[in-house]
């Protein structure tokens, strides 16, 4: 069974909504799945997908995808950052992306963004997400998480075949980060 959440809270702190989350989840082999209120999955049976790859790879302990947009660059679709602002291409593409490389994952090395974040309950039981970090109750909440996990030799795993549109601040400039600043 997989739980998915958009976590978030009034008052800017998303460590704390992401343990809220994971505490309401009732069992611990349950996945969780967390996605930004600004993404997107396609295609409609990207679920399926993601649930055989569960199965097919019982090893992995975290999984994130591909990206449209993000700061991550092992997250980055094809190496960039794209500038495409018609969601018909980008569901297209997201599509193709599902189609070519259905089932394949790759094992990554640095920590992660937390766009899309897929784990056990016991994952996080182990390892609660940090409150706060050097920049916040928001920023860099992700990276902390990964990072710990990423040193306890954790295996945080890519799903290759899942593309998420992600906005990330396609109206502005991407690192205008005053709208996440407590």
């Amino acid at each position: 069974m997989i739980y998915y959440f958009t976590p978030y809270n009034s008052e800017g702190k998303l460590g704390e909504a992401y343990n809220d989350c994971c505490k309401i989840v009732p069992n611990d082999d349950n996945w969780i799945c967390f996605q930004d209120f600004d993404t997107m999955l396609f295609p409609n049976n990207a679920t399926d997908g993601i649930q055989q790859t569960i199965k097919d790879n019982p090893n992995v302990d975290l999984f994130t995808c591909w990206a449209t947009r993000i700061g991550g660059r092992q997250q980055r679709y094809r190496g960039q950052i794209s500038e495409d602002r018609d969601l018909v291409n980008l569901k297209k593409e997201s599509e193709r992306c599902y189609k070519v490389n259905y089932g394949k994952i790759t094992k990554l090395n640095k920590f992660i963004s937390g766009h899309f974040l897929l784990f056990k309950k016991k994952l996080w039981k182990e390892f609660p997400f940090p409150t706060k970090t050097k920049q916040g109750t928001i920023l860099g909440i992700d990276n902390v998480w990964s990072h710990r996990l990423l040193k306890a030799n954790k295996n945080v795993s890519r799903l290759d075949f899942i593309l998420s549109i992600h906005f990330y601040r396609l109206d502005t400039n991407r690192k205008n980060k005053g709208h996440l600043k407590q």
